[in-house]
């Protein structure tokens, strides 16, 4: 009897089991990659900034329809382009060299948020340093805001696009998200 050779053994019906099973788990892992490399950098973001309390979009959400209590003020410290672009309803770009006593804010809850976490909960931080106390960031930023698919104002309109940028994080916006 005449041996298969290496790609006639895996034409066989346990071969072709073998690489549908592969498929799947490469296609699994895949998947579970993003949402995975989410959280480890908001873990990343909490772990450099620990004394930042983070808010998630939905929670946030909730503050800013709600009736019976002071909405929080909301900073952008992303570019004026990317702002510009689109960012929270409601939110005020600032710069990051913007000083908290020319804010004239003191006793007002304060949400920060960038593109995933790190320059809001930097510039948090440097509020909280020169004794702002009621100071969050949004966690996962303005990324994961468009991802939960939740609206945005701006040039783009009223739909959750964002404009991706260049750095390390930008895979972190799904696609369906991403502005033109």
């Amino acid at each position: 009897m005449k041996k298969p050779g290496a790609l006639g053994g895996l034409l066989t019906p346990f071969g072709l089991t073998q690489l549908v099973m592969l498929g799947i788990v490469c296609g699994a892992l895949f998947l579970a990659y993003t949402p995975w490399q989410r959280g480890r950098v908001r873990e990343a973001v909490h772990e450099q900034f620990p004394t930042i309390i983070g808010i998630d979009g939905a929670q946030l959400a909730r503050w800013m329809s709600a009736k019976d209590e002071q909405p929080p003020t909301i900073f952008d410290v992303r570019t004026l382009a990317e702002f510009d672009a689109s960012h929270l309803p409601g939110a005020l770009h600032i710069a990051p060299s913007a000083t908290p006593s020319s804010l004239g804010y003191e006793d007002t809850p304060f949400v920060v948020y960038c593109t995933v976490g790190f320059d809001s909960a930097s510039y948090a931080l440097g509020l909280m340093q020169r004794g702002y106390q009621r100071v969050q960031i949004l966690d996962g930023g303005i990324y994961q805001w468009a991802n939960e698919g939740r609206a945005l104002e701006g040039t783009l309109g009223s739909k959750s696009r964002v404009k991706k940028g260049s750095g390390p994080y930008s895979a972190l916006l799904d696609a369906a998200h991403r502005a033109p």
